[in-house]
C-alpha cells in the first residue's frame, strides 16, 4: 500500500500513433527525343553536406622547460661566520699589490704644438710644447690633475 505523501507523483501517458510518412511528391522530368523515346537525364549530384564544429580549437604548446629546485636556505639556527670589514680590505690591498703594475701615463701622440703645464723645480708652473718637455724637462713624469688634463713634474 502506498501512502500519497510518500511516493512519487506518476502520470499515466497514452502513445500516440507514429508519424505518417509523407508522400513522394516530387515530379518525373523527362524529356521527349524525335523518335518517341523518352529520356530521363541522369538527377544532380547531392553534395555532401557541410558540418561545422563548435568546439574549440586547440593547438599544442611546448611546456616550458622545469624551474631549477631552490637551494637550500639554513635555517633560523645557523651562524655564518665570515670575513670582517677589515679582513676584506686587507684581502683587496694584498690582491692590488700583487697584480698591480705601475704604467707611466704619457699623452697620446701629441703634436709638437701642443702645449702642457710643467712643475718646475721651485713649484712653480710653466706652459710648454710637447717637444719643449721632452728635449728640455727631462728628468720627471706625467701626472693627470684634478679636471683630468695631463700635466708634467720635473724631479730633477
Amino acid at each position: 500500500m502506498c501512502l500519497p505523501w510518500c511516493c512519487w507523483p506518476f502520470i499515466d501517458v497514452e502513445l500516440e500513433e507514429p508519424p505518417k510518412k509523407k508522400e513522394d511528391k516530387t515530379e518525373k522530368h523527362y524529356i521527349m527525343v524525335e523518335d518517341g523515346s523518352l529520356f530521363y537525364p541522369t538527377p544532380e549530384p547531392k553534395t555532401a553536406p557541410v558540418y561545422y564544429s563548435s568546439y574549440p580549437q586547440y593547438y599544442y604548446v611546448e611546456p616550458a622547460p622545469a624551474p631549477k629546485p631552490a637551494s637550500p636556505k639554513p635555517s633560523k639556527h645557523v651562524y655564518w661566520y665570515g670575513s670582517s670589514g677589515h679582513e676584506v680590505d686587507v684581502q683587496n690591498h694584498a690582491i692590488h699589490k700583487a697584480h698591480a703594475k705601475p704604467t707611466p701615463m704619457v699623452p697620446y701622440e701629441p703634436s709638437v704644438e701642443d702645449q702642457f703645464w710643467v712643475r718646475e723645480l721651485d713649484g712653480s708652473w710653466t706652459l710648454r710644447t710637447s717637444k719643449d718637455v721632452g728635449d728640455n724637462c727631462q728628468p720627471g713624469y706625467w701626472q693627470q690633475g684634478d679636471g683630468g688634463y695631463s700635466h708634467f713634474v720635473r724631479t730633477a
